[in-house]
């Protein structure tokens, strides 16, 4: 997940959307094989395969990372440049199968782990460092029959059956839920999985819903949406550094499709949200002669090795932004926010940009109708998990924030499986 947050959720996310691979029954078998390599390499190598071992374990254990994260910047750093806010980086294998440990959850249980994090987008939004955006797709696959038993065990629990057909609206009301935005959520990834339908705004079950119990974050829908309130966990920092070199290693070859896709993109380049900087690396990397600069938020920066990259700490929302950018870039960074603050966020972007200066949104994809990409609104379900007012925000939607902000008519950059729109100042 964005880089502009403390990226203290990110290792959970990661964890706990990985929970079901049946990873953690692998263990020993890893450390004997880690054992046998570690005898024949010697201490030298000792070091450096317990990280990677680490890293393998720290992406793919039930226990630890949950899907939260899932929208973290992929490409954000090479060598330091993954870390930030964005795109979407994932391991190198995608745990494949419908594995998951059942694990009973009482429904008042799920309330209290539902979390007490406090209200409003901002305080919640800067406290998470969302999830993979650009892998997030081999995840969805890999993991979707987790990720259907999940929802339509959140179904079963919140009694559905008893209140569709309605909107999200009235089945809220029903349910005596202070607000419909989780509940929709969960309505379209019903829909999207093809155990619900969608007559315009009206929601039909295809069936009674019933499913095994599942571990992680996703097998507390039901709690997170009575609460009303995002899922809130400490991390471990450990586990976030290696997750981190993860989505490094993951999220390169997105950022380099990006900067191929835009021959007009120039430096100076402001990374905004930009993490450990991996798209940064890739623009330098694509334009050698260049200026750029990371801006996120302290802790963060301390991830980034981009040697050629200047770093500027920042509050997104409130901090000003540098003014004269050739080129600003807001990789998997909205996601995080709801509609108020994006709007806020891309009208700093827009005064900062020098005249004809180009500013870049890059997100996963959701139709304007909410119908698919799967990925898109799965993720959208995933923000809801775990973030105030984060979405995964439609192109209609945020073409027309970025003309409110001063710009001209975006345009569509073309990539695989996700979302940029570019759009240059007056």
């Amino acid at each position: 997940m964005s880089a502009l947050f403390s990226t203290r959720r990110t290792a959970r996310a990661a964890r706990s959307w990985w929970r079901g691979s049946g990873a953690e029954d692998s263990a020993p078998l890893e450390l004997w094989a880690r054992r046998r390599r570690l005898g024949r390499r010697g201490l030298a190598a000792k070091e450096q395969q317990a990280d990677d071992d680490a890293d393998d374990r720290s992406a793919e254990r039930a226990d630890d990372l949950r899907p939260d994260q899932l929208g973290h910047r992929p490409g954000d750093g090479v060598r330091a440049v993954e870390g930030g806010g964005g795109a979407g980086r994932h391991r190198r294998s995608v745990p494949v199968g419908d594995h998951f440990r059942p694990q009973p959850a009482g429904e008042n249980a799920e309330e209290q782990r539902a979390g007490e994090s406090g209200d409003g987008d901002a305080s919640h939004a800067r406290k998470l460092a969302c999830p993979a955006m650009d892998v997030f797709s081999l995840v969805a696959v890999g993991q979707r029959a987790y990720l259907r038993d999940s929802v339509v065990r959140a179904a079963e629990e919140l009694e559905l059956a008893e209140v569709l057909p309605a909107t999200a609206e009235a089945a809220a009301r029903k349910l005596g839920l202070r607000s419909p935005h989780r509940l929709l959520r969960l309505l379209e990834a019903l829909a999207v999985l093809d155990e619900a339908r969608r007559e315009g705004d009206v929601f039909h079950l295809r069936g009674r819903p019933h499913a095994p119990a599942t571990a992680g974050a996703w097998g507390r829908i039901a709690g997170i949406i009575r609460a009303d309130r995002p899922l809130a966990e400490p991390a471990d920092e450990d586990s976030l550094r290696r997750l981190h070199r993860h989505l490094e290693r993951a999220g390169a070859d997105a950022a380099r499709e990006l900067w191929a896709n835009l021959p007009d993109a120039h430096g100076p380049m402001l990374d905004l949200g930009g993490g450990a900087g991996t798209y940064t690396a890739a623009f330098l990397e694509a334009h050698p002669g260049e200026d750029a600069a990371i801006a996120d938020r302290p802790q963060v920066l301390e991830l980034a090795q981009v040697s050629r990259a200047r770093l500027l700490p920042i509050d997104l929302l409130e901090s000003e932004l540098p003014k004269g950018q050739r080129t600003i870039l807001l990789a998997n960074v909205l996601h995080l926010f709801g509609e108020s603050d994006c709007r806020k966020i891309l009208a700093k972007a827009a005064l900062a940009l020098a005249p004809d200066g180009l500013l870049i949104v890059k997100d996963l994809l959701v139709e304007p109708d909410r119908s698919g990409p799967a990925e898109g609104v799965l993720f959208a379900l995933n923000l809801a998990l775990f973030t105030s007012a984060g979405d995964v925000h439609d192109p209609l939607a945020l073409a027309s924030w970025m003309r409110a902000a001063g710009l001209r008519e975006p345009r569509r950059v073309p990539l695989s499986g996700s979302l940029a729109l570019a759009a240059a100042s007056p």
